[in-house]
């Protein structure tokens, strides 16, 4: 896991976004492990050797970095709203059951 703290800060010292990293760096990934490593058996053994195969690990990594951020700042989020005492979120059990604040209609 260090090195994808590592990783991670890197990829935040960056000016992109996390949504543009990610809209980047799907496709490339996708595309290496989607379809040429479907389409060529052997390609699994030698993938990490080619530049495509390179630039596509560096993607999934970038990825993951994507997802690790987004989490930890949807549970801090949520640490905050419960630490102010607000309703709803994923640890509150009844937060589906309760009518919603806007109505359309009678």
């Amino acid at each position: 896991s260090s090195s994808s703290s590592s990783s991670s800060s890197s990829l935040w010292s960056s000016p992109r976004s996390p949504g543009a990293t990610f809209l980047e760096e799907l496709p490339l990934a996708l595309v290496e492990f989607s379809t040429r490593r479907m389409f060529n058996p052997l390609r699994k053994y030698y993938w990490r050797l080619t530049a495509s195969g390179n630039r596509a690990a560096l993607a999934s990594e970038r990825l993951w970095s994507v997802a690790e951020h987004v989490l930890s700042s949807f549970h801090q989020r949520e640490k905050k709203k419960k630490k102010q005492g607000g309703r709803g979120g994923v640890d509150d059990p009844g937060a589906h059951r309760r009518e919603p604040v806007l109505r359309v209609g009678p």
